[in-house]
C-alpha cells in the first residue's frame, strides 16, 4: 500500500501533513519572544 492510498491522515485546520512541511505551509506562524512577553504581560501581569 502507498502512502496516497492511506485513509483519514493526520491534519491541521485542515491541510493534510507532510515530513518536509513548515509551520507556515499549515498556516500556524511562529511566536516573536516579543509576542510571548507581551502575552504574558496582558494575562499574568508579569514580563518574562
Amino acid at each position: 500500500m502507498e502512502n496516497n492510498d492511506l485513509e483519514n491522515k493526520p491534519q491541521i485546520n485542515g491541510v493534510e501533513l507532510r515530513p518536509d512541511m513548515e509551520l507556515e505551509d499549515i498556516g500556524i506562524l511562529e511566536m516573536t519572544p516579543e509576542m510571548v512577553s507581551e502575552i504574558f504581560l496582558e494575562t499574568f501581569g508579569v514580563i518574562l
